[in-house]
């Protein structure tokens, strides 16, 4: 009887921190919204800084995944500065995550701030890190964040024009998604990075298989949006395998029809009809009311409208002769 009373005593208890461990959860992420919803990210970063006394009362996995649903709040916001106050913040919190000892933490802000630093063109530092992250991970063998980091590496030597190993992080990518249950977001994110390779050789038929399973990826997880960039990829493509006319079919087909029409769209329709008429001067004419920052892409955009632009001189050249 009296083994009865203590269990119940302890059941009741635990129930108990549990749900105060709860409220305060909830009471963190509130007072986090209303200090985002204000784009004071100062504020923010040193609200986030003030919790780690209380970081000690959350189970360690938890306190993971609270710090993430934190970091979230600036990836809302491409502003500059957010970015700036993101990575320091990231490496502040890397700091208390050695200190502490908490492997899962630091791990997740290691790789969370290799994209920071590769988003905003620091690539030196990133690989650094992402040489000392590839070892870990290594030994711990955690695939599925090796598939994460491998991929953030291809990106960035994809920035740096090193196209040998950003192809060969990409392969370690696949290789270790192979070996297991992938995520589509994260096939998605490996399908737009090959199709991205392909297309920087000028093979925009390999890059346009790519692209479209890229898309139908996000399309299935509840319409990422994602999809947006793949969807201009895909139609990038048509028009430089010479096929511009598709590019109304596409937008006003099963495939268009899973995005709201939107400026980057219509600009892509401009280019597909300067291309159909085959006229240097229309092409230069859209990109004047369509400046290249506006159509979303990456710097990619520019390979395609050099290429596109010699297209354009051949024909013309043709005609003259």
């Amino acid at each position: 009887m009296r083994t009865k009373v203590v269990f119940i005593i302890q059941f009741f208890t635990n129930f108990r921190i549990l749900e105060v461990q709860k409220l305060k959860e909830i009471a963190i992420l509130r007072a986090a919204g209303l200090i985002k919803t204000s784009c004071d990210f100062v504020a923010l970063a040193a609200f986030i800084r003030s919790l780690n006394a209380l970081w000690i009362v959350f189970p360690r996995a938890k306190t993971a995944k609270l710090v993430k649903s934190l970091l979230d709040l600036f990836e809302e916001n491409s502003n500059e500065s957010a970015l700036i106050i993101e990575i320091e913040l990231c490496k502040e919190l890397l700091q208390w995550s050695e200190a502490e000892k908490r492997a899962f933490l630091k791990q997740a802000l290691e790789t969370r701030l290799i994209a920071l630093l590769h988003r905003t063109g620091q690539y030196s530092e990133a690989l650094g890190l992402v040489e000392d992250v590839l070892r870990q991970l290594k030994r711990l063998d955690d695939k599925s964040a090796l598939i994460e980091v491998h991929l953030l590496e291809s990106k960035i030597y994809f920035a740096l024009k090193n196209i040998a190993k950003a192809r060969a992080a990409l392969t370690a990518a696949r290789t270790y998604s192979n070996s297991m249950y992938t995520l589509p977001v994260v096939q998605a994110a490996l399908d737009m990075q090959a199709g991205l390779l392909h297309a920087e050789e000028l093979d925009f038929k390999t890059a346009f298989s790519y692209f479209i399973e890229c898309f139908d990826n996000y399309v299935n997880s509840q319409l990422d949006i994602r999809g947006i960039q793949a969807l201009k990829y895909i139609l990038l493509c048509k028009i430089m395998l010479g096929q511009p006319e598709e590019v109304e079919t596409i937008l006003n087909g099963k495939i268009g029809q899973h995005y709201p029409f939107n400026r980057n769209f219509e600009a892509m329709q401009a280019v597909s009809h300067s291309c159909i008429k085959k006229s240097l001067k229309s092409f230069e004419m859209v990109l004047q009311t369509y400046p290249a920052g506006k159509f979303c892409f990456l710097f990619h955009f520019f390979i395609f409208r050099r290429t596109w632009r010699r297209r354009c001189c051949s024909v013309t050249s043709c005609r003259l002769v």
